[in-house]
């Protein structure tokens, strides 16, 4: 059985706190930066078996070092758009089509990742003409941590209503976190 704990403290705090406590610790947020201290201590509970979970625009530069990973932005030469196209590349959850989110927002993406940890889960392009991901960038990634992994993700939108209740966008959201 699967169950959910809202967390209302500092992550440094609740991990101090509840240093035996097994799971996944999920960060949804436009921006998420932790302090030197609270960033060691969320890795050194990963490294015993948990995981990570983040998405989010900005991800501190101190974790992105940590897994070898650089973000940079969609930008698009042609287009006046910044809609982004997302799709999932486990052929499992992939659908027939990617999911657009219908409103011009920054759309980040993993410029450079470090091939031999990390599994590319994501992929994003801004949308054309045509719901198809011609031109792929990495926007979600899987990093083993030592017992642990971590997973980044860039398009918090995924988990907000307006995404969530547009067409069937709700299954990109479930198959995020399967």
């Amino acid at each position: 059985i699967t169950s959910f704990k809202d967390i209302n403290q500092p992550p440094y705090e609740y991990i101090s706190e509840n240093d035996s406590i097994n799971g996944t610790y999920i960060f949804v947020n436009g921006s998420v930066n932790f302090g030197d201290e609270e960033l060691n201590k969320l890795l050194k509970w990963v490294e015993k078996g948990n995981t990570l979970f983040i998405s989010a625009k900005h991800i501190e530069n101190k974790l992105l070092d940590t897994l070898k990973v650089t973000v940079d932005n969609l930008v698009s030469i042609k287009e006046t758009s910044t809609k982004p196209l997302v799709e999932l590349t486990n052929t499992n959850l992939k659908q027939e089509v990617p999911f657009l989110y219908d409103r011009d927002i920054y759309n980040p993406y993993f410029d450079k990742i470090d091939t031999l940890n990390t599994h590319v889960l994501g992929i994003t392009q801004l949308y054309s003409d045509t719901l198809q991901i011609k031109d792929p960038k990495v926007n979600y990634i899987r990093n083993s941590f030592g017992e642990g992994k971590i997973l980044l993700h860039t398009f918090p939108e995924a988990f907000g209503n307006y995404f969530m209740l547009t067409n069937t966008n709700y299954r990109y959201t479930q198959n995020v976190l399967a």
